[in-house]
């Protein structure tokens, strides 16, 4: 979600963050379990946990998490680590609306007031233990009481949730018995990578906890900044968004070079003509509408993203720090009621609200960004991947992850093809023999466990029992 955000600190927010007391988890020795929550009639299915780990006690910077057990075979399943992108964008988001335990809604529809929580039939936890984190501190319900903690990057980042698995698998040892894969979306493609890379380094050295790391996975995720910015243009042309006329204008005045590129030149006033075509369409799903909460976000749509059109990666999310087009509604009314907050062992509404992106982050990215030779030296390292792309997604489009992966010059061991779910096509997929997989998810957009929740955990259940 809510990819490459440029984020600037909001001093009265922070000034409430740093306030907050420290009680809510410095010291916690035991996981604290879910036992019941508002909205969902009886107790979940699975043991579920949540709280918080604190990865500096200095600062008291502490991330939040919710551990769901799997509900098919605990004591054997592997154990998956989702993070959500942004950088700043909550894993609760993903819990709530793509896969986890459960499916939320309005009592009565849209306009209702109450949520209803039922059991999600294409949730993760039917084939693993799942690890929700919100990463890093500042976003969704991870805090520091130090201000200066919002203005962060990568490495510090990654370092955090390495310290974050060491506490939780200190707390929960049977965790790390199990097959452990990272997985995330979006700017998840970077931190699942170098996270991964942490691990294996730790372990090499023989200075962290042994972690059974097998692989990782990556749903339309932030790999390389050049590749994606060529791949947006030929995924609009190929989808139609721009016509033949527009698209060999750019590539004549571009010449092959889409990022970053001179605010005065010929290639940003054609790249700028190219996105007025298709302005309105949903980004994160060409298939499905687009959802603007109020006329004020279509403001700063017009005002600020519109504007800015010469980095084709810059535009993406600006209404406000949230997902443009993006219903959130369920998920800011529940995470908003003191009773949540209360079942689920967070800190209280009124000393830190919830939203789905940052808006308090400084987060610093060295661009171009590229994970590619990260990926080369996974697979070398003996980690299988699982590599998928929806294919109606602009913002990170399978134009360029096929691109990349095919790039890498890898050896095929079972060629692309189709893959079936109920005996209809779900996509296309190939396989290499350094233990990549790759996959396209038909009709799906940048969350494709979102739109596509059949298709997509058969494609990651295939994938975690082959490894198994």
């Amino acid at each position: 979600m809510c990819l490459l955000l440029a984020f600037f600190v909001i001093l009265s927010s922070v000034a409430g963050i740093s306030n907050i007391k420290n009680y809510y988890n410095v010291g916690q020795k035991q996981p604290k379990e879910i036992t019941q929550l508002p909205g969902l009639d009886g107790k979940p299915i699975s043991k579920q946990f949540s709280g918080y780990v604190t990865v500096d006690k200095r600062h008291d910077r502490s991330l939040f998490y919710w551990v769901v057990h799997s509900e098919r075979d605990v004591n054997n399943d592997p154990v998956v680590l989702w993070l959500t992108g942004g950088p700043g964008c909550s894993s609760m988001d993903a819990f709530i609306y793509e896969h986890g335990p459960f499916k939320f809604s309005f009592k009565g529809g849209d306009d209702g007031a109450d949520i209803v929580l039922e059991e999600n039939p294409y949730s993760w936890s039917k084939v693993a233990t799942m690890i929700y984190v919100d990463s890093p501190a500042g976003t969704g319900l991870s805090y520091s009481r130090k201000p200066q903690d919002y203005s962060t990057d990568n490495e510090r980042t990654v370092e955090d949730l390495y310290s974050f698995l060491v506490e939780l698998f200190t707390m929960m040892p049977e965790l790390s018995y199990q097959g452990f894969y990272i997985a995330g979306e979006s700017y998840g493609g970077v931190y699942v990578p170098l996270l991964a890379s942490k691990i294996l380094n730790m372990s090499r050295s023989q200075r962290g906890m042994p972690i059974n790391l097998r692989g990782y996975m990556t749903g339309n995720g932030v790999t390389d900044d050049v590749i994606e910015s060529a791949g947006q243009l030929e995924f609009a042309y190929g989808m139609g968004l721009i016509d033949p006329l527009t698209f060999h204008r750019v590539q004549e005045d571009c010449k092959g070079n889409y990022w970053d590129v001179d605010s005065d030149s010929a290639c940003a006033l054609s790249l700028k003509k190219a996105y007025d075509i298709f302005y309105w369409v949903n980004p994160y799903d060409t298939l499905l509408d687009c959802y603007l909460s109020a006329q004020k976000d279509e403001d700063k749509m017009t005002h600020s993203a519109h504007k800015d059109v010469v980095n084709t990666l810059s535009w993406k999310a600006q209404l406000g720090h949230t997902v443009p087009c993006a219903n959130r509604r369920v998920a800011l009314k529940w995470l908003s009621l003191p009773e949540v907050r209360q079942a689920i062992h967070a800190v209280p509404v009124q000393e830190l609200s919830w939203q789905p992106c940052s808006d308090i982050l400084n987060y610093t990215i060295n661009t171009p960004v590229s994970m590619i030779n990260t990926h080369k030296e996974l697979l070398h390292a003996g980690l299988s991947a699982l590599v998928y792309s929806g294919d109606h997604d602009f913002i990170i489009p399978f134009t360029a992850t096929r691109t990349w992966v095919y790039g890498m010059g890898l050896h095929e061991l079972s060629p692309y093809s189709a893959w079936k779910v109920d005996d209809q096509v779900a996509g296309f997929t190939v396989s290499f023999t350094s233990g990549l997989t790759f996959a396209t998810i038909k009709g799906a957009g940048h969350m494709a466990p979102q739109t596509n929740p059949k298709e997509t955990l058969h494609l990651i259940s295939r994938f975690l029992d082959e490894f198994r």
